[in-house]
């Protein structure tokens, strides 16, 4: 059993001994298991000539003292802290700071201090330090500053525990755009840097981590936060869509941050603008019968508005840009579809930065198609390339009356992973096993039939019962494992001639300016032909 040595005490007679004068400061620390901690300390004594000599740490162990450090006698103390704790502070300088290296659970404590004064004696500070030792650290710490408001500079910082000097923790952000990093800068029980940026709405709901690593422990952990950027309305336009009875659907969009909490519109005819009153988000309008009318719109958040461009209200011989248009973002390609509305011929055009395309047809990268059904136009346009950085796209339309055009704004949405994967169904194992056996057996009927009447034999003539042996092998084909069933059908099975597959150069080709009519005599899937008796073939 392990000898407890007791730190020796001198009892202080002399008076004025406990003055208000004496003092101590140290910071309670949180450390990490196997790591080492410095307990900061400092501490104070009256104003007298005394110079401190020796000081020690102990804690108590019911009501004795047992010593952790002694300066007089490092080997002196109890032997689970010999070796491991020393003074690192000058007592001279008052500085009393203790370190423990090799930390273990069991050094979670109460930790005090008391000094030897030449001339003076000794004197115990009352006040306790706290010492907590962790086996595994909390995760960083994130400071985001509360009001966070596009075009004006914001701070990130992350925080992460710091206690022995000799192997600080590592931090590292994610990135975000248009952000700068800080280097790393260290206290007394913590080290920390900064992310700054100049906030804009695209920063809006985007997640940064912040992860700590502790080489000395490998452990690392990871926090994180989500920006809410505070920004005024952006992307206002407006959606039309057309209705039976010559109506039209006015929609106004916007994004915004706090959200948008009205909506107004004007009407311009004659060069004069007529504010709507009493009107919402959505207004209905009648088609124009000669006079042109345009219509533009206002989202209004606490930060300020945004103006819509001037949409023009089609006459009967006018077009209408549906709201089914729209640009979706895939791995390798933006594709954008324009649909129109029209009773006369169109010509649609596709704007965006540094490109303009009205042509249909494709050079390799750009790449558009029209399609005609009725007074549906549907234009798409394909851009190829994984790293586009297109936000928006135009689509304008003019009609063969010589009329203003009309144009929509297209913001490029992406197409998430969740939603491709919702489109694949899950089939459980045992179910797919048995659909695909009788998909097969299915097959195998249909071949023998169409065999049977190319050969202009009957399927199934009980006359001819030698050239179809299907009443004879019934009972034996129930008899049969499925595995043995597989096996018979795969003997009957003729050679199956291969579907030819589709190659690009065969594909649709589209005219410059002109829509394929889908009413015409023309079949637009004409590329697609097949033998229809072989659609089972390829299961």
């Amino acid at each position: 059993m392990e000898v407890l040595r007791l730190v020796p005490i001198f009892l202080c007679l002399l008076p004025g001994a406990l003055s208000k004068e004496w003092s101590i400061r140290a910071l309670s620390r949180r450390a990490l298991s196997t790591s080492c901690v410095v307990i900061p300390c400092t501490f104070d004594f009256p104003s007298h000539p005394y110079t401190a000599l020796h000081g020690a740490w102990f804690k108590y162990w019911y009501y004795w003292k047992y010593a952790v450090y002694y300066t007089k006698d490092p080997g002196y103390g109890m032997s689970t802290f010999v070796g491991r704790t020393k003074i690192v502070g000058d007592l001279e300088q008052k500085n009393c700071s203790l370190r423990i290296n090799n930390l273990s659970p069991d050094d979670s404590d109460v930790y005090y201090f008391y000094v030897q004064l030449e001339g003076f004696g000794d004197h115990t500070f009352k006040e306790p330090v706290h010492l907590q030792v962790v086996q595994i650290p909390d995760r960083p710490e994130i400071l985001l500053t509360e009001d966070i408001t596009e075009g004006k500079p914001a701070s990130i910082i992350c925080k992460a525990l710091y206690a022995c000097p000799d192997n600080h923790p590592f931090l590292n952000w994610s990135a975000l755009p248009d952000s700068t990093v800080g280097t790393i800068t260290k206290s007394s029980d913590e080290v920390s840097t900064v992310l700054t940026f100049k906030p804009s709405f695209k920063h809006h709901g985007l997640t940064v981590h912040c992860t700590s690593k502790y080489p000395e422990t490998a452990h690392q952990l990871v926090n994180s936060v989500t920006l809410s950027v505070k920004y005024f309305p952006r992307n206002t336009h407006i959606s039309m869509t057309f209705i039976k009875g010559n109506i039209i659907t006015l929609n106004c969009s916007s994004k915004g941050n706090p959200a948008i909490h009205r909506f107004s519109w004007s009407k311009v005819s004659h060069g004069r603008d007529t504010e709507l009153r009493g009107v919402g988000q959505t207004i209905t309008v009648p088609i124009g019968f000669g006079e042109e009318i345009s219509y533009y719109c206002k989202a209004t958040n606490t930060l300020g508005s945004s103006q819509s461009a001037p949409v023009t209200i089609p006459t009967q011989y006018g077009a209408i840009i549906l709201s089914e248009s729209k640009c979706t973002r895939y791995l390798d390609n933006v594709t954008c579809l324009c649909v129109v509305q029209s009773n006369s011929t169109v010509e649609v055009k596709w704007h965006w930065p540094g490109r303009s395309i009205k042509v249909t047809g494709s050079d390799g990268v750009y790449k558009t198609q029209c399609i005609r059904a009725g007074p549906l136009v549907t234009n798409t346009l394909t851009i190829s390339g994984s790293n586009l950085t297109i936000e928006m796209i135009n689509c304008s339309v003019a009609n063969s009356q010589g009329r203003a055009p009309s144009w929509m704004q297209l913001e490029i949405q992406s197409e998430k992973v969740e939603r491709m994967l919702e489109k694949i169904p899950t089939i459980p194992l045992a179910a797919a096993g048995g659909t695909m056996l009788l998909i097969v057996s299915m097959a195998v009927v249909c071949l023998i039939v169409k065999a049977c009447r190319r050969n202009g034999k009957p399927a199934g003539n009980e006359t001819d019962k030698t050239e179809t042996p299907v009443s004879e092998d019934k009972s034996e084909m129930r008899s049969l494992s499925p595995k043995q069933k597989a096996e018979k059908y795969a003997k009957l099975l003729p050679a199956l001639p291969k579907v030819a597959q589709k190659k690009e150069e065969e594909a649709l080709e589209i005219k410059p300016n002109r829509c394929i009519n889908s009413s015409q005599d023309h079949d637009i899937y004409e590329n697609w032909e097949f033998d229809k008796s072989l659609v089972y073939g390829n299961v």
